[in-house]
């Protein structure tokens, strides 16, 4: 399996690619779905463990970490947001 700065800059470039492509990049829901059909990791109840860096960054606490979903601008906006600045952290 890729280490986890990898696989998070290769869903910022699929985040990248904006809300409006989202069903076609898998990025239409959040994290969990990109995961798993993407990179076939399932990070839906282990997330914490497997992406530690990238689920510190949530913005609401439980299941549904963002506002928004991925294919609308704002939740593109700040799933985009917290991939930077994970990748970000694991850089420094």
């Amino acid at each position: 399996m890729k280490n986890e700065l990898e696989l998070l800059k290769l869903a910022l470039i699929d985040y990248e690619k904006g809300h409006e492509v989202a069903w076609n990049s898998y990025t239409n829901w959040g994290f969990c779905l990109y995961f798993r059909m993407v990179h076939g990791i399932e990070v839906y109840k282990t997330m914490e463990v497997i992406l530690p860096t990238l689920y510190n960054q949530r913005k609401v606490p439980g299941g549904f970490h963002y506002e928004e979903k991925g294919d609308i601008f704002e939740g593109n906006a700040d799933r985009v947001t917290a991939l930077r600045n994970a990748i970000k952290e694991l850089e420094s």
